[in-house]
């Protein structure tokens, strides 16, 4: 059992270097599981985004109608309707387009739907809020762990090339 200038034997020496392999091994899959959370979470957050950007799109586009619908219908004496077309900047252009066009067919707009899509969409933008809230800090916790890990994993590295380093025969 021949001793190496430090003391050790070469089968210390070996255990000692299956064990820092072991911790290399360990640290670079912690570094995954990092890494593919911090996807997991960027996919997901993208996924509900979309669909919230969607419902949002949508619900913009149901308001509009049932805006022009309503001033179509002679709506442009209800000032809660004036307000609304001001507040999106279109009132006038909006009531000149309208009068040069044919009355809808279809019926009016039921009482109340222009406040409750804009209740809506009020609703939509808070989610999307919170949704962005959330998935930063989700994503700040992920990305805090995977710095942890591929720090583990550097330090793993250079101890086990340390240790290779001695091991060389004189």
């Amino acid at each position: 059992m021949p001793y190496r200038a430090d003391g050790r034997s070469d089968e210390a020496r070996a255990a000692r270097m299956a064990e820092l392999e072991q911790a290399l091994e360990e640290a670079e899959k912690r570094v995954r599981a990092a890494a593919g959370a911090v996807h997991g979470i960027e996919r997901r957050f993208d996924a509900e985004r979309r669909a919230i950007e969607t419902a949002i799109a949508d619900a913009e586009d149901a308001q509009r109608r049932a805006v022009h619908h309503a001033l179509a219908l002679g709506g442009e004496a209800d000032p809660k309707l004036r307000d609304r077309m001001r507040t999106g900047g279109a009132v006038t252009a909006l009531a000149r387009a309208m009068a040069t066009r044919e009355r809808p067919s279809m019926p009016p707009p039921p009482p109340g739907a222009v406040e409750e899509l804009q209740a809506e969409l009020r609703a939509l933008r808070g989610r999307r809020a919170k949704l962005h809230a959330r998935a930063e800090e989700d994503l700040a916790v992920a990305r805090a762990r995977l710095a942890d890990a591929v720090a583990i994993h550097d330090e793993a590295v250079l101890v086990l090339e340390d240790a290779r380093a001695s091991t060389i025969p004189p």
